[in-house]
């Protein structure tokens, strides 16, 4: 609904709807319209930063369907999204028949509505749609199929108001709705007779609606599966080949394509066999290009010198000890020099050959790919023409996920991205590069294309303004503008949500500032110095630079990985450029370092007693080897190759950049033919990411604690308990328990250092509280900072141990009150007040670290926390 709101002609035609008459669906849907109506009018002129449109959603997602009779509770996955949109029309459609409220639609605007009016192909009405009513003038088109069946022909007319794509086995649109159109054979129950159809447009609405298809059902393992492989769209799009008007001379145009595409595959396979020479289906080896082997070769050929390496006889052979010099350097041996310059002369044939065979099929291929791009390049098939109007995206698995979309914005020429309550600027590159597919699990699930018209042509091209002045447009030059021009009544109801909307901001300051005069606690007075909440983030290394290496949704959690393995390379680097100096390669030099460091890691896997070490999974590669056991060293290795590649702080070492260029060489190669490795490098970054935030909390909360900032480290070390219990439940899936061991760390370690802390900060508070002048800010420190984590674990289904001790804590402030004779009148009354308040439920939340970064130095930093809390302890 937030890309039809932009569309101005729907939202005007939505705003000035006039409910009919209260009936039984007709009232209904009249409680939805209006709903549509005052949330398009709060989009329009609301004071409010965001807006709540569960009301709208709700009637759709449970509303009762008349054909079925079944109730529609929409979820969160693809195919309900789908039924989401088709109920939408449905409504729509009937709200605006002859006779409704809609009948009143307002005139025209100019400007990009001027869409409004369908393409008209044929003047056939084959169905009960009628062509009059708005919501069908601007949804619906019309196809036409014709065919057999059972050898019976037939013609049918169909309304349609969202176009399926089927992606599996399709790289962009034009192959999609080619194979969903053209000529085909259909399923029958028939044996003795072939069936087949074929379907073309005859009416383009203004509006267009594809839905991306992309998901499947996985018989094996019987569940709902989302495609993720890449499927390409344009901005522009041009329909004309569709339509049933031009079908003659579309049929003879789509049989030469498929000689043309007959030709290239030829032209591919041809040339594949010059540069991937020695492939076959049943050998996956190395393989390479023929010419380098002709030139290598040749090479080879070239260091030979048999004139003056032969004998003494003049036989003409040479003898292996009359050469000492440069024994490792391959050479032709037992060869006369007229047969080496026999075999020179015919590699230098054979290899001009090759090149020129190379030559001429990339130019035909070269052609043969242009004839086939430019088939369809007409001015006479350039007259149904299309925008893209927004693009709404998916991103998880079938049954789950998280949407957002974005919406081209006419007047200021740019994409704007809306997530959620986060409105931003993007750019044409960011919607390709989350809505494509074929990286990570987020793509496009729906494209709306709008009809190009003389008016608003001029506005779509691909430039970007660097600013924007109102993400909804510029329809208005002010909400107050907007205002006067909604109707009466929407104008009375968003006035009415502006003064409701001034009252909630004065009552919630109002609040606020009283609790901050009452009740703020003065947290530095307790258990010595505090921290900020944020953990800091390692000031050494450029995180604006990462420009080298595999680039993802992930890239800056990639970038800090890397760094931990700093050290490592480093001394590995240096070793082989001590060694190896430059009497070889830099490609040498890296394919050294990346199995230096792969097989330092992967003994220390194999060591038992440096495995089980919290330090040993402080390195990504090593995590993966003891984690996933039966990972493929090479992506292992491909995961190092990229450390090295974001490794810019190393340029001091001699020859650096060269390393890193033949690591970001390596990387980029086996990104782009390895998709399993494209969707495992995202979700192992990301899950290390978040054992590095449970490890780097405990860290810092440790830190503080042997510092006896009971206070400080109070946060860290209960949020590290909660975030290591997600990584223990997440990993409950796995079979194997040491792997399950080795995803987290260890509760009971984390919890009882927490537990400590908690003993000691109450220890100290209580202490203040009797002996010290100021004894309310203990009270208001513990009702602030602790007893939210009290109730925590107390919470239910908590454990016996953590509810034991939650309430050993309490129990320590009431037994205080045994002691009330020796105990002063207004100190006694303060502590009967908070031990009131301390059985209560907590107001404050349960502390959590905001903007965690982890610590580069993780191994360095535990290592020392550790050894100063078990001395302490």
């Amino acid at each position: 609904m937030l890309s039809l709101f932009h569309y101005e002609y729907f939202r005007d035609l939505v705003i000035n709807y006039v409910p009919r008459d209260a009936q039984s669906k007709g009232h209904q849907i009249d409680l939805f319209m209006n709903e549509l109506r005052r949330l398009f009018a709060l989009m329009l002129a609301s004071d409010r930063k965001y807006l709540n449109p569960s009301a709208v959603i709700d009637m759709l997602n449970y509303s009762s369907d008349s054909s079925t009779g079944l109730s529609q509770n929409i979820s969160n996955n693809q195919q309900d999204v789908s039924e989401f949109q088709h109920k939408l029309l449905d409504w729509l459609e009937e709200a605006f028949k002859p006779g409704s409220g809609g009948e009143e639609s307002p005139p025209q605007r100019s400007g990009e509505g001027d869409g409004s009016e369908p393409m008209e192909v044929d003047s056939e009405s084959p169905d009960h749609k009628d062509n009059s009513n708005p919501m069908v003038k601007l949804f619906f088109g019309k196809v036409k199929a014709t065919g057999s069946n059972a050898g019976v022909a037939f013609t049918t007319h169909t309304h349609f108001g969202q176009w399926p794509l089927y992606i599996a086995g399709y790289t962009d649109i034009h192959e999609s709705l080619e194979k969903g159109l053209a000529q085909g054979d259909i399923e029958t129950n028939s044996a003795e007779h072939t069936s087949n159809q074929e379907q073309w447009f005859t009416h383009m609405p203004p509006l267009l609606t594809f839905e991306l298809s992309r998901v499947s059902y996985n018989t094996q393992h019987s569940q709902a599966e989302k495609l993720h492989n890449k499927f390409t769209f344009p901005q522009t799009i041009y329909l004309d080949r569709y339509l049933e008007v031009n079908k003659e001379e579309v049929r003879q145009k789509r049989t030469d394509v498929a000689l043309l595409k007959s030709r290239l595959s030829k032209l591919q396979a041809s040339l594949h066999r010059y540069t991937h020479y020695g492939s076959s289906s049943e050998d996956s080896g190395n393989v390479y290009p023929l010419s380098d082997i002709l030139d290598c070769a040749l090479k080879f050929t070239s260091r030979g010198d048999c004139s003056a390496s032969s004998d003494k006889s003049g036989n003409g052979h040479t003898s292996s000890s009359d050469t000492t010099e440069d024994l490792d350097e391959p050479r032709p041996a037992n060869v006369t020099a007229e047969e080496l310059s026999t075999v020179r002369a015919c590699l230098s044939r054979w290899k001009e050959d090759v090149d020129l065979i190379i030559r001429q099929h990339t130019q035909s291929i070269d052609v043969v790919k242009q004839s086939i791009s430019n088939a369809y390049d007409k001015e006479h098939l350039k007259q149904y023409k299309y925008g893209l109007h927004a693009v709404l995206v998916h991103e998880g698995q079938a049954l789950s996920g998280h949407y957002w979309s974005y919406v081209y914005n006419v007047q200021n020429r740019l994409w704007v991205k809306f997530n959620d309550i986060r409105v931003t600027e993007s750019s044409w590159e960011e919607v390709v590069r989350e809505s494509e597919g074929g990286l990570g699990t987020a793509s496009a699930y729906c494209l709306i294309y709008l009809q190009f018209s003389q008016s608003n042509s001029k506005h779509r091209d691909n430039s970007d303004t660097t600013t924007i002045a109102r993400p909804t447009g510029e329809d208005f030059p002010n909400k107050r503008d907007a205002l006067e021009s909604l109707p009466a009544d929407l104008q009375i109801y968003v006035a009415e949500d502006n003064q409701k909307f001034k009252d909630e901001i004065q009552k919630w300051d109002l609040s606020k500032n009283e609790v901050n005069a009452t009740a703020e606690p003065q947290f530095s007075s307790i258990g010595g110095k505090t921290s900020t909440v944020d953990i800091y983030s390692n000031s050494d290394f450029d995180y604006g630079g990462y420009s080298k290496g595999i680039k993802s949704s992930t890239e800056e959690e990639a970038y800090a990985h890397a760094q931990s393995v700093l050290a490592l390379v480093k001394k590995r680097y240096t070793d082989i450029d001590q060694q190896m100096g430059t009497t070889v390669s830099w490609n040498y030099k890296f394919e050294l370092l990346v199995k230096a460091c792969f097989d330092t890691y992967y003994d220390m896997s194999m060591d038992p007693n440096k495995a089980i070490r919290p330090e040993s999974r402080t390195h990504m590669a090593l995590y993966l080897l003891l984690v996933y056991k039966s990972v493929d060293h090479s992506d292992v290795k491909a995961i190092i190759a990229d450390h090295i590649a974001k490794l810019d702080n190393m340029n001091d070492a001699p020859g650096w950049a060269s390393v890193r260029q033949e690591a970001v060489l390596m990387t980029s190669k086996f990104w782009d033919r390895s998709y399993d490795f494209q969707c495992n490098y995202i979700k192992w970054h990301q899950e290390y990411h978040q054992f590095r935030v449970v490890f780097t909390l405990f860290v810092e909360g440790l830190t503080l604690f042997n510092q006896e900032c009971y206070e400080s480290a109070l946060p860290y070390l209960h949020d590290a308990c909660v975030r290591n219990q997600e990584l223990i439940l997440d990993a409950q899936s796995e079979d194997d328990d040491t792997v399950k061991e080795l995803k987290s760390l260890d509760q009971n370690l984390i919890s009882q250092a927490r537990n400590n802390c908690l003993q000691r900060f109450n220890e100290l508070a209580f202490a203040q509280f009797e002996n010290e002048d100021d004894y309310t800010t203990p009270l208001k420190v513990m009702l602030a900072r602790v007893l939210p984590i009290l109730d925590s674990l107390q919470a239910e289904g908590a454990d016996t141990e953590s509810m034991n001790f939650a309430g050993s804590i309490k129990d320590r402030w009431v037994n205080l009150l045994a002691d009330e004779e020796n105990i002063e009148e207004n100190r006694m009354k303060l502590l009967k007040e908070f031990i009131g308040q301390l059985f209560e439920p907590a107001t404050n939340p349960v502390p959590t670290i905001e903007n965690v970064t982890a610590f580069i130095d993780l191994k360095a930093k535990y290592t020392s926390a550790i050894n100063q809390y078990n001395s302490l302890s």
